[in-house]
């Protein structure tokens, strides 16, 4: 099938990923990574046409024995792709996957899909249970990478598209930079202190354009650039979330001891 961008694929084909699975698109390098519940990942890169270069994007470049990684890797095209590049994709250990619109004509067996989705992907996902071993050859559709450890995800889903050039990255930074906005504006301001709970370098903030000094010696209210408004624009649900965990996140962090007189206030 056919798809103007590698971002209209990417969203044809979340349609077609099963509840169980969570998608975290724009993350650890890919532009998806599916999550199963019981952990289980899958890294994917897409592309319209499949190239060397996509094959090239999701491979294990550099393999060592404390290999940290997805258990199964996969490249979303557009179209069936050439057989020859499919065969060079199975010795690499990459899973091919495509897209294609439900209708009457097409058989959708062996395929991912859901009852509102009007897309099926194939082929389907691989049964999430206790690997007994590791199978390669090209009459298998995946292929386990056993890693020593899986890739680190966010704390917070990204809300970002997948496939779109320059895409925004809800990295661990950014997240602490979020709750460093939501401190500020439930609590008034922020110090050294906080800055230290939350695991965040307070220099590029404490310029007089995010953060302004306050009244009080030591403490930091918001600058005339503030970001949370810019954050919002570019992650409303994960900011919102970021909101709603407040309490959770803030005692984890020991916040509320250090700023319970703030809070109180």
């Amino acid at each position: 099938m056919n798809f103007s961008t590698e971002a209209d694929l990417c969203l044809a084909f979340a349609e077609t990923v099963p509840s169980a699975w969570t998608i975290y698109n724009e993350t650890a390098g890919f532009d998806m990574v599916l999550v199963h519940a019981s952990g289980v990942q899958i890294a994917i890169e897409a592309k319209l046409k499949l190239n060397p270069k996509v094959l090239a994007q999701v491979i294990e470049t550099k393999p060592h024995w404390n290999f940290t990684g997805p258990d199964f890797r996969a490249v979303l095209i557009g179209n069936d792709g050439n057989h020859d590049l499919r065969t060079l994709a199975a010795a690499l250990g990459v899973t091919v996957m495509t897209v294609a619109r439900k209708n009457k004509h097409t058989s959708s067996y062996g395929s991912n899909s859901t009852k509102v989705a009007k897309f099926f992907s194939r082929p389907k996902f691989p049964k999430v249970e206790p690997f007994k071993q590791c199978s390669w050859g090209s009459f298998i559709n995946w292929f386990d990478q056993v890693p020593a450890q899986r890739v680190a995800l966010p704390e917070y889903v990204p809300d970002v598209p997948a496939g779109v050039s320059g895409p925004a990255i809800l990295g661990p930074w950014k997240i602490q930079a979020i709750k460093v906005c939501v401190w500020v504006k439930r609590t008034g301001s922020i110090t050294r202190t906080d800055f230290k709970a939350l695991g965040i370098d307070p220099g590029r903030w404490m310029t007089g354009h995010w953060l302004e000094k306050g009244k009080a010696r030591g403490n930091w209210v918001a600058g005339p650039a503030f970001p949370l408004d810019q954050f919002k624009t570019v992650h409303p649900m994960v900011v919102g979330k970021v909101i709603a965990d407040f309490d959770k996140w803030s005692v984890e962090n020991g916040l509320v001891a250090l700023g319970d007189q703030a809070v109180q206030s």
